[in-house]
């Protein structure tokens, strides 16, 4: 019924304030040399012109597979508002001084954006992006149904009724249940390949056991989990974000790139496959068949 996701990063000092020139950038993850205008980096150049939700797919992705977007249902409209800028100036002007351009600069990006989405049958899903604030690391990844929820920030935690109106759900279950509950539910395919993932690493594994999902797909014939109208459904957030924040907070709509598609498209659901197929050697249960 309702679900959250986010990218809550505090990201102040990852190359956004430093001079466009320092050599440092080469060394920071993912930056890539950029045209600047004076001493200022392009990317905090773009700080200073728009709105919106400039990250939306790290955390909507989850919530949308959960959702069965493009499969059964797809987003419909969103209403975005969006905190005023205080952090990403302080900081400036804290670190390098008031004199600095980092001190000067004006920002128009706000701390926080937070964005609502309604799906065409009646879902919600509220999506957050802050990379200014100095807070905890979180993607939120919260799921609300009519028994219980799921959430995995800070931690993982769960919550239930076995009976509706039991009261189970005033509460998340203790650290125990939950760990019982974690291995009961965990995805086979973390069953067969997490142990390798985790040496491997990349997010925690998480990176080795998705590039085992898409290989495993163009191996076998198999259509890709996520595809290009889940690319445009996701990624035209960042826009459309802007024009809500800038119109305040009006509703916008969302295109449907499916043209129609995603009333007959199959819900997302398990399909078989043989995991002697995964191209793991010594991969746990290799004769059955498991589920994905």
């Amino acid at each position: 019924v309702h679900g959250e996701g986010g990218y809550v990063h505090d990201q102040r000092g990852l190359g956004h304030m430093m001079p466009a020139d320092d050599p440092a950038k080469t060394r920071i993850r993912n930056f890539k040399p950029v045209p600047a205008v004076g001493p200022t980096p392009a990317i905090t150049n773009i700080y200073g012109k728009y709105h919106g939700n400039w990250y939306p797919t790290h955390g909507l992705g989850p919530v949308a597979r959960c959702m069965n977007i493009n499969h059964g249902d797809r987003f419909d409209y969103l209403v975005s508002l969006e905190s005023k800028q205080a952090s990403l100036e302080a900081y400036g002007m804290g670190k390098y001084g008031p004199d600095s351009w980092q001190g000067k600069a004006k920002i128009v990006k706000g701390d926080m954006n937070s964005s609502l989405i309604r799906t065409a049958m009646g879902k919600s899903i509220l999506l957050q992006h802050d990379i200014m604030s100095p807070r905890p690391y979180s993607r939120l990844n919260v799921l609300t149904g009519t028994r219980g929820e799921f959430r995995s920030y800070p931690k993982l935690m769960f919550t239930y009724e076995q009976k509706f109106g039991d009261g189970a759900s005033h509460s998340y279950f203790d650290e125990k249940k939950t760990e019982d509950l974690r291995v009961k539910y965990r995805h086979p395919l973390w069953k067969v390949a997490g142990e390798i993932a985790k040496k491997v690493g990349g997010h925690g594994g998480m990176d080795f056991v998705m590039d085992l999902r898409w290989s495993y797909c163009l191996r076998n014939g198999l259509p890709l989990d996520t595809d290009v109208y889940d690319m445009a459904s996701w990624s035209c957030l960042v826009e459309l974000t802007r024009l809500s924040v800038e119109r305040r907070s009006a509703p916008v709509d969302i295109p449907d790139f499916t043209r129609g598609a995603w009333r007959c498209a199959k819900p997302f659901a398990p399909e078989t496959f043989d995991v002697k197929k995964l191209g793991l050697e010594g991969a746990r249960d290799a004769g059955e068949q498991q589920k994905v």
